[in-house]
């Protein structure tokens, strides 16, 4: 997929972040991977699960833009019934997503 098409996907997701809700965010990419803990795709989910946790430590250096992009990750990841079965989707969203960050100077 596009990296355009993954921001976006991520972008319709996005919503404001407030610092008071990464535990939360937390706790949530926490279930999901457990969810996925005996799906063959584990190992993905437990690199995309660390991936956004690296994101969540950076959260109070982004601006609302960002932190909005970043909830917009927490959530694809979270969401069972996305666009596409699996997680390479999911992958492709949060990649494009460190992608955007990276450039920023973010990461």
């Amino acid at each position: 997929m596009p990296t355009e098409v993954a921001l976006a996907r991520a972008r319709m997701l996005a919503d404001n972040l407030m610092i008071s809700e990464i535990p939360d965010l937390r706790s949530r990419v926490a279930t999901r991977l457990a969810e996925l803990e005996s799906s063959p795709e584990s190992g993905r989910a437990h690199r995309l699960a660390e991936q956004i946790s690296q994101l969540l430590d950076e959260a109070e250096g982004l601006d609302d833009a960002q932190r909005a992009l970043l909830r917009g990750a927490v959530e694809y990841f979270v969401l069972e019934d996305d666009f596409e079965p699996g997680l390479q989707d999911d992958a492709e969203a949060i990649e494009a997503i460190i992608s955007t960050f990276s450039d920023m100077g973010i990461t």
